[in-house]
């Protein structure tokens, strides 16, 4: 019974081939939607881009990607509610990104991301430069 529950509970760990532990790769959906919906407008461009990346990493979650995405879309917007929400949301994202790699496949998703529908704009931008100077702090 130990060993049926044991993959519910322990899937933190270790990296799986993609060198990320579950957490990391929640982090970096976060992430990636957080900045989604940085220029206020949501291109389906970006959606599947997200979708994509997310299912090309092995997913070890009790929660389906589906749903964690659905969730994660409702994090961000709750995050949107005020500047401290929308920082301490961005600061858990960071926390979750524990390694140099993780941090830098983070960003260059983001950046991929701010050009997938064609336009980077200004406020695009400045979160990809937040995005930057946060993952150098952390």
């Amino acid at each position: 019974m130990l060993r049926i529950l044991r993959p519910l509970f322990n899937h933190e760990k270790a990296p799986a081939a993609d060198g990320l532990t579950q957490a990391q790769r929640e982090a970096l959906i976060d992430l990636l939607v957080l900045a989604e919906f940085e220029d206020h407008k949501i291109a389906g461009a970006e959606v599947d881009f997200i979708t994509r990346e997310a299912a090309s990493h092995p997913w070890q979650s009790t929660l389906t990607l589906e749903n964690f995405y659905d969730a994660s879309v409702t994090r961000t917007r709750s995050a949107g509610v005020s500047v401290d929400a929308h920082d301490d949301y961005f600061a858990d994202i960071v926390r979750r990104l524990q390694t140099p790699a993780a941090r830098k496949r983070a960003y260059d998703l983001c950046r991929q991301l701010m050009g997938v529908d064609g336009q980077c704009n200004e406020d695009e931008r400045k979160f990809l430069l937040q995005v930057w100077t946060r993952l150098q702090g952390a």
